[in-house]
């Protein structure tokens, strides 16, 4: 009984941190890629789960070398191409049209299911942890 209370309140503790998430700052972003150029993006998601994205909305990832490249949502995560970021107007038609393949007309709706597996991946994760190390496996229960 005591179990399930415990894990009752730990859930629901960790749902109202959820209420409290603090949102990404909501400004455009000025950020030089590796190779001198300028980028403006957009930051969103909050504590639990972080995106970027262009001004005008296509969705972006940071890789290894320091570039922000065009990314896609593949397998609940989002995976950058191979395709630097560039502004709006700077952009040839090589990037027009690998933005035009991208799915972007779901983009709000896929980035909030991703949201929502993230921190549903997390809150279960924790009770796993809580109820692993709640009560001891070994000896003799006392009445």
């Amino acid at each position: 009984m005591r179990i399930i209370i415990s894990a009752i309140i730990i859930l629901l503790l960790l749902i109202n941190n959820q209420l409290y998430a603090v949102k990404a700052y909501p400004y455009p972003i000025t950020v030089t890629q590796p190779d001198g150029s300028i980028l403006t993006i957009r930051l969103g998601g909050d504590e639990h789960f972080k995106y970027q994205t262009t001004e005008d909305g296509i969705l972006i990832k940071k890789d290894a070398s320091g570039f922000y490249n065009y990314a896609v949502i593949e397998n609940n995560s989002i995976v950058a191409t191979s395709k630097i970021a560039k502004n709006k107007n700077d952009r040839n038609a090589d990037d027009i049209q690998l933005i035009q393949s991208l799915n972007t007309a779901n983009l709000s709706d896929n980035l909030s299911k991703l949201h929502k597996l993230k921190v549903r991946q997390k809150v279960t994760s924790s009770l796993k942890i809580t109820q692993a190390n709640s009560f001891p496996t070994t000896g003799t229960v006392r009445s």
